[in-house]
């Protein structure tokens, strides 16, 4: 090898180190680099979620599909609690969105989202729930731009499917749970989901909305609304 070609590498590796030890030092002395990795032994900036789930305010998980149909309005709506806890109190002001996921066939789908904003000095956030998210394209009636009581509220649209902040489900069934956003930030959240419940939309009747209630017959192939024997299928 030549005196040329070994000048040419001793160069290259010089630059080579000069990009890798600044961004090794960047990581800082735990190895932080953000998106809620696990926390590592004596790290003081990072936390867990000992708690994280949600549930119903009254006690039931099911949601109210008013009768007869109409559009879904806020007052008709569930109310759920947030249930999020650090194991020991923030070390500054941080917060992470939390997704309402709906388990689907192929994955995971967002129905809403909210915001928890943990105070320093604080194990238990303030939450932010918008009044609408994630593309959807309604609003129930009466609903405030911001609930910030530490709940969210889902219901049922006026053909009995399942609705958040986001877009709605394709049914009345849905196996919900919530999923923490990772952020890139000086705190580090460990713990990402929640256990997972079941809502269904329910008629004051009883009946859910994967059926139909007294009075219809059945529903049209693709559809979750109900018909009578007089009505045709569209």
């Amino acid at each position: 090898m030549t005196n040329g070609r070994l000048r040419w590498y001793a160069l290259r590796a010089c630059k080579i180190a000069g990009i890798l030890v600044p961004a090794l030092f960047l990581m800082g002395p735990t190895g932080r680099t953000g998106f809620d990795n696990p926390c590592e032994p004596n790290e003081t900036n990072c936390v867990v979620l000992s708690k994280i789930d949600f549930a119903p305010q009254d006690g039931s998980w099911n949601l109210n599909w008013p009768s007869p149909r109409h559009s879904l309005v806020f007052a008709e709506a569930k109310r759920f609690r947030v249930i999020l806890e650090l194991d020991r109190n923030a070390p500054e002001t941080f917060s992470r969105d939390f997704l309402i996921k709906e388990d689907r066939w192929f994955g995971w789908e967002t129905r809403g989202q909210f915001t928890a904003t943990f105070n320093a000095g604080s194990r238990t956030p303030v939450i932010a729930y918008p009044s609408i998210c994630c593309g959807a394209d309604t609003i129930p009636s009466g609903t405030p731009a911001t609930l910030s009581d530490g709940t969210f509220w889902m219901g049922c649209t006026r053909l009995g499917k399942v609705k958040a902040n986001g877009p709605h489900g394709d049914d009345g069934n849905a196996r919900i749970r919530l999923e923490k956003v990772n952020k890139s930030d000086d705190i580090g959240v460990q713990h990402k989901f929640s256990p997972a419940h079941e809502v269904n939309c329910v008629s004051p009747s009883g009946s859910s909305g994967s059926q139909c209630p007294s009075g219809t017959t059945r529903k049209c192939p693709g559809e979750n609304r109900c018909y009578s024997p007089a009505q045709s299928c569209p």
